[in-house]
């Protein structure tokens, strides 16, 4: 027989688990009113407040610490780090150089003329700004103390249902750039030349389009109450909805190791295995409102850990615990299997669990989608299975 012990950083129950994820908070920071934005790179968490932006060090997510700010970054409401840069939608668009952590340094301040930028993405020596009601935006950046305005995109002249949309977010792949467009949907700009963003696809699925992201052939849209959209974008010019899944008010999107990551406002924080795009699976979630009644506005991941902006609760992070399985594979061998969200964890077995003689199984797993499986024979007496980290 074989029994399932859920285990993450300690072994938290005894259960036979059909459930694939759980979470458990680690980690909380609040330096400011509100939290609406996070961006991490290299062990340091970048988070921004309406007090300015945050740095903190999150190599030990039970105990993050602070290691640099700005103030004079204002309300920040999108930040995208490249290299020794954050790149900072603020209402204006600011950029940092962030090579000392501990002293932010803003170099470059620029004002939209009355835009209100949210949201930036940055791709070959360009940045591609979101703002609000006049659009979208594209600067030269190669000088990143001297950004240089080089393509508009007004959407004041796109008329939806008599009024016009609210662009939320952008993502950029090879000479493409794909718009969450507020209420006129998903759009695709040809930017092969950033002085002419030229706009060649629309679509509109419902719901109001807030940020989104790209992996390979494949765009998601966080699309507000209408839950997540899945394009094939293979041809720019003609994308195909291929694929929904519900989750609240879907806010802001992370990928990370074939799972999609969603900050769903008043749902919190939801995962989906997108290892089927067509058939995406919302694998595990977790109520951010029961931290500080927070609201999940932002999310990003380093390894195992999602870094949740939890609006007026602050900054969350979680550590997920991926559930086994087991499925029996004949009369004498079955499979345990659990979603492959990092490579920190070792299956371990033992026969008394009253005993601390656990053994770390010898089969190597392998990678069958989105989950790691290990195939092992059946015992005639009880067997105890739990995932260790390895750190």
């Amino acid at each position: 027989m074989l029994v399932l012990v859920t285990c993450g950083l300690l072994c938290i129950s005894v259960q036979v688990s059909f459930a694939q994820l759980s979470f458990v908070n680690i980690g909380y920071a609040r330096d400011g009113n509100y939290c609406n934005a996070v961006e991490v790179s290299s062990n340091f968490a970048y988070v921004g407040y309406n007090t300015g932006l945050r740095i903190y060090d999150v190599s030990n997510p039970t105990n993050l610490t602070k290691v640099g700010f700005a103030d004079d970054a204002g309300f920040v409401l999108g930040v995208t780090v490249s290299g020794v840069y954050a790149y900072v939608a603020n209402g204006n668009f600011d950029i940092y150089n962030v090579s000392s952590r501990t002293n932010p340094i803003r170099i470059a301040d620029v004002g939209l003329g009355g835009a209100s930028a949210s949201d930036v993405a940055i791709s070959g020596g360009y940045a591609y700004l979101i703002t609000g009601r006049d659009g979208f935006r594209i600067f030269n950046v190669s000088n990143p103390t001297n950004p240089i305005s080089l393509g508009h995109f007004d959407n004041h002249s796109i008329i939806t249902d008599n009024h016009t949309p609210t662009s939320g977010g952008v993502a950029v792949s090879g000479h493409y750039a794909y718009v969450a467009n507020g209420n006129d949907g998903l759009r695709v700009f040809d930017v092969s030349n950033p002085t002419n963003p030229v706009s060649i696809f629309q679509r509109f699925d419902g719901g109001n389009a807030l940020s989104i992201i790209v992996s390979n052939n494949y765009a998601f849209l966080a699309n507000n109450n209408d839950g997540i959209r899945v394009y094939d974008i293979s041809n720019p010019s003609n994308v195909v909805n291929i694929g929904q899944a519900g989750g609240a008010y879907a806010t802001k999107l992370f990928i990370s190791s074939g799972y999609l990551y969603a900050a769903n406002d008043v749902g919190g924080l939801h995962v989906y295995d997108i290892s089927n795009v067509t058939n995406v699976l919302d694998v595990g979630n977790f109520r951010t409102q029961d931290y500080g009644g927070g609201i999940a506005e932002d999310v990003a991941v380093s390894g195992m850990y999602p870094c949740v902006a939890n609006w007026n609760d602050g900054l969350r992070i979680f550590q997920i615990i991926p559930s086994l399985r087991i499925n029996a594979a004949n009369g004498q061998l079955a499979v345990v299997s659990w979603p492959a969200i990092s490579v920190d964890f070792l299956l371990q077995e033992n026969s008394d669990l009253n005993t601390t003689n656990w053994v770390t199984v010898t089969n190597l797993p392998s990678l069958i989608g989105n989950r790691y499986q290990v195939t092992l024979a059946l015992k005639p007496n009880n067997q105890f299975y739990r995932l260790n980290l390895t750190h």
